[in-house]
């Protein structure tokens, strides 16, 4: 309330570093350094949060190992697989001792190894965490065996809520509000990634309406509907991606600080996961933020002023390098020869328009 308009829809329309822009905001509105200084201390921690990967015995060796190199190995917060069969280890190079699942069928029962929908299996991972987790943790994340993941992004995500509060969290989508008034309710698309704070998952798992039609009744939808149940609304976030990257207009992408994209990449010859393609798209549109995490967490950055100043200022050092070549270009060859090429690449122009935001 004490910022300007402007500066505070400034703040609000820019997620790029929520705690930076807040700092910025109050630096520009001649707020002391005391009342701006804890954006820079984070809210919450990595061990308030859990990471569910909800995973199946037949994806263990195809999926599971590109999770892991891509955010879960680096991942400051807890990730654990959840499955229908516990594999121990799953040998591969780049882990000691190995990805570890957990059976939840041992647990709950076999009916959660379904082929769709899932809504038994997460079921199940919302009593399992509450029985294991919720004593320890205020936010659990569901992610597919699918999803890429910035960790930093999501942890910049979470410091602007509540998370003692009861939270539901992602891409937001509809069912049927036009078709009859009243049945309608919002869901989080699962692809993208699910946030829910532990007092939503009580919530859930003491609501007597909240069970699962059938097993493989869709989990996104099912979870939607036992949110409206209970009051909870569905808070949307843009940076959760349903869907791959190039399935978003490239300036909705430069806007948003992405936090998760869907489906790995694949070879248009056999069909099969292309992990060098998948590392490719993950550094593209979500490591460069994952790998500030390892440097910048609990620390400062500069100002977004700052940064905007200092690449600019490469940009004409640049330009200017450019055009001296390109007169010494002139002077050396045939006026009617002269062509000047200049190519961008989708994903040149995706990081030119994220740098400058």
């Amino acid at each position: 309330s004490d910022l300007p308009p402007p500066l505070l829809q400034h703040c609000i329309t820019s997620p790029v570093n929520r705690g930076d822009f807040r700092a910025e905001a109050a630096a520009a509105a001649g707020l002391s350094s005391s009342s701006s200084s804890e954006s820079f201390e984070r809210k919450v921690s990595p061990s308030d949060v859990l990471i569910a990967v909800k995973t199946t015995r037949s994806f263990h060796t195809s999926r599971l190992p590109l999770i892991f190199s891509l955010w879960a190995q680096d991942s400051p917060v807890e990730v654990v697989y959840l499955s229908d069969d516990a594999h121990q280890e799953i040998d591969h190079s780049l882990t000691e001792p190995g990805i570890r699942t957990v059976d939840l069928t041992k647990l709950y029962g076999i009916k959660i190894n379904q082929k769709q929908g899932h809504c038994a299996k997460t079921d199940s991972i919302l009593k399992y965490f509450i029985k294991y987790y919720s004593e320890s943790r205020k936010v659990l994340v569901i992610v597919d065996d699918d999803t890429l993941l910035s960790v930093r992004g999501l942890m910049n995500v979470l410091e602007s809520y509540d998370i003692s509060q009861p939270l539901y969290i992602g891409e937001r989508y509809g069912y049927a509000h036009r078709a009859s008034e009243g049945r309608g309710y919002d869901y989080i698309t699962m692809g993208g990634g699910l946030v829910l704070s532990t007092q939503a998952i009580l919530m859930r798992n003491k609501c007597l309406r909240c069970v699962c039609p059938y097993p493989d009744t869709p989990d996104d939808m099912q979870l939607g509907l036992w949110m409206k149940y209970l009051g909870i609304p569905a808070h949307h976030e843009s940076g959760f991606h349903q869907s791959e990257p190039n399935n978003y207009h490239r300036a909705a992408l430069a806007h948003y600080a992405s936090v998760s994209f869907h489906r790995f990449q694949r070879s248009p010859m056999t069909g099969e996961i292309d992990p060098e393609k998948t590392h490719n798209i993950f550094e593209t549109y979500l490591g460069e933020r994952d790998n500030e995490w390892k440097v910048t967490s609990g620390q400062a950055r500069h100002s977004v002023e700052e940064a905007k100043k200092t690449k600019a200022g490469r940009a004409t050092a640049k330009d200017e390098e450019d055009m001296g070549e390109q007169r010494a270009e002139t002077q050396q060859r045939p006026k009617q020869d002269l062509e000047v090429k200049h190519e961008t690449t989708d994903n040149e122009g995706f990081a030119a328009g994220r740098d400058e935001l």
